[in-house]
């Protein structure tokens, strides 16, 4: 079968996927995938990277942690900052892996919805789909992470720890 012009000069044969996880990233990618399948949201991934990488070499905002890069008809690539990575928190480091698969694997656009009634009266993040994370979000993670993976994965609205 001949490929027609334009596909041939964007290399006509469909890319290979594969997916290639960074053993650094192994334990919070394997618990994203868990979770999807703990909320009754699994997921088949068969295209995917996740590595250390410059953030800024791939168009990323500036200051981002990491990022999802997508082509089409490439594999879709996650991005993290070592040195941010090295510093991060257990719970920092999952947010960031989660965050970044909500755009790589789900699809998901940046959410930044709250819910009232957090600490003080300041509202809190109901996804961790949030452009910006909050100084609080990795404690709001670990105590409500059934709620979160539940928004995460389409299956609930995000904690709602005072009944609002």
């Amino acid at each position: 079968m001949l490929c027609p012009l334009f596909w041939f000069l964007a290399a006509c044969a469909p890319h290979s996927k594969t997916v290639q996880v960074d053993p650094a990233f192994k334990t919070q990618y394997a618990a994203f995938l868990a979770d999807g399948a703990a909320v009754g949201a699994p997921q088949s991934v068969d295209d995917l990277i996740i590595k250390f990488d410059d953030v800024n070499k791939y168009g990323c905002a500036e200051g981002r942690v990491g990022c999802c890069f997508t082509q089409s008809h490439e594999t879709p690539v996650v991005v993290i900052d070592k040195a941010a990575w090295q510093g991060a928190s257990s719970a920092y480091r999952s947010i960031i892996i989660y965050h970044e698969l909500g755009h790589c694997v789900l699809n998901r656009q940046h959410d930044n919805a709250t819910h009232a009634g957090g600490a003080f009266g300041i509202p809190i993040p109901a996804s961790v789909m949030q452009a910006n994370f909050s100084g609080y979000l990795p404690d709001l993670f670990t105590d409500f992470h059934e709620d979160y993976a539940k928004e995460l994965f389409g299956k609930g609205i995000g904690p709602t720890p005072f009944g609002n």
